[in-house]
């Protein structure tokens, strides 16, 4: 027997009697280094599991908002015809009065032109007939002319 012999004894029983402990220690951390892997993984699924709840949620919040947003912009434009429809009746409105007050100025001016027109050709016409009636009866005094003329006025002043 020789020492390679003791020697593989040796090992052999030196197996056999830490076989069981060291198969437990490397089992043991194996198992522990599973569980640690395990936890990891549970830990990454709920991760997951949150981040589509989140993701979900978020979608529903950009869905609602685009809705809303959307009515908002369709109220707008509602509106904006609205306003625009009732600014342009306004304006036409407001045209229109403008229009009419012109109008009004207008033929004001006109009647005031004509009765200026009237008053100086009435005038005229006094001038000319007392012109007329001094050259022709000069027996006919200025007073009696004169009250022709002012029966002449009140009666032209009836007219007016």
């Amino acid at each position: 027997m020789d020492n390679h012999f003791w020697e593989a004894l040796c090992t052999i029983l030196f197996l056999v009697i830490f076989f069981r402990p060291i198969k437990n220690f490397v089992i043991g951390g194996i198992d522990k280094y599973k569980n640690k892997i395990e936890k990891e993984v549970s830990s990454v699924e709920d991760l997951k599991k949150n981040a589509e709840e989140n993701l979900k949620h978020y979608r529903d919040l950009h869905k609602e908002f685009m809705e809303k947003s959307n009515l908002v912009i369709e109220t707008s434009k509602e509106n904006l015809a609205r306003i625009s429809e009732d600014a342009k009746k306004r304006l036409e409105h407001q045209i229109a009065a403008h229009k009419g007050l012109h109008q009004e100025r207008i033929r004001l001016y006109q009647q005031e032109t004509l009765h200026e027109l009237r008053k100086k050709a009435l005038v005229k016409a006094f001038r000319i007939s007392q012109n007329y009636l001094s050259e022709k009866y000069t027996n006919i005094t200025n007073h009696q002319i004169e009250e022709t003329l002012s029966l002449v006025k009140q009666n032209k002043n009836l007219y007016n």
